[in-house]
């Protein structure tokens, strides 16, 4: 989940173990916790993940944004695409079958799955109003930015899917089957939600979030990312570290190579 509130328990064990310009390393870095106390409390960090996917929402949880940035390229996007992708929830109005430049590969799903390829993961017309928006994401120029919205783009995915389900009792109004189930499960009556609403309304927090860490996120002390195993650490020099924080992955419950 990109960018997790601060000052939680992470916070209360680096600053007992360690000192400022002390080096904290997690090998199992995941959304950035640690990354993001370490580098509030100016601790040098040092996160591993083998999910390539984990790696970049740990940058994009610790990075520093220009929030006049953020909120001049979002005006840009919506002025682009919000009514290309609101009118695919217009029945009367007949959807291409992906008349965009970049599409994700429609890779097979683990033998676990209810389905067997990636594309049978959304309808039609989320998997095209994704493809919308994602190629507009890329057309942004200035780094940071880009990597932004991106994040915020990786955090809507499960809710735009057909593993995503309505649990009021349970789940706060719904969940996505990969975060409760484990696996690629597809309710019976899977509800669709509408990319564009997903996407604004996860801008608004997640941005005002990006608000309230950037005023404690000290100009130095950005970690260091590394996509690589925990059981075969060769990017950390002997004696580097001074604490180290991990929170382990769920074992064999979230395949998470499968879902990077």
């Amino acid at each position: 989940m990109l960018f997790r509130s601060p000052h939680s328990i992470v916070s209360e064990y680096i600053k007992f173990f360690t000192k400022e310009g002390d080096t904290v390393l997690d090998s199992f870095s995941g959304s950035g916790v640690t990354a993001l106390e370490s580098r509030i409390l100016k601790r040098n960090s040092i996160a591993l993940d083998l999910s390539p996917l984990a790696c970049f929402i740990t940058k994009c949880s610790t990075n520093r944004y220009n929030i006049n940035n953020l909120n001049s390229e979002y005006k840009k996007i919506e002025k682009d695409i919000k009514l290309e992708i609101i009118s695919l929830y217009d029945k009367k109005i007949k959807h291409s079958k992906n008349s965009h430049k970049w599409v994700p590969e429609n890779v097979d799903l683990p033998s676990n799955s209810d389905e067997k390829k990636m594309y049978d993961l959304f309808t039609k017309r989320n998997l095209e109003a994704l493809t919308i928006l994602i190629n507009r994401l890329n057309q942004i120029k200035d780094l940071n930015t880009k990597e932004f919205f991106l994040g915020v783009f990786s955090g809507i995915l499960h809710r735009a899917s057909r593993t995503f389900f309505y649990d009021k009792l349970n789940w706060g109004g719904g969940n996505s089957s990969i975060f409760t189930k484990y696996r690629y499960w597809v309710p019976d009556n899977p509800n669709e939600r509408n990319v564009w609403e997903l996407f604004d309304n996860r801008v608004g927090r997640i941005k005002k979030l990006a608000e309230d860490v950037n005023s404690n996120l000290p100009a130095r002390y950005s970690p260091k990312i590394f996509n690589e195993s925990a059981t075969e650490i060769k990017s950390v020099k002997n004696e580097s570290i001074d604490y180290v924080y991990i929170d382990p992955p769920y074992g064999g419950n979230i395949s998470y190579i499968d879902l990077s």
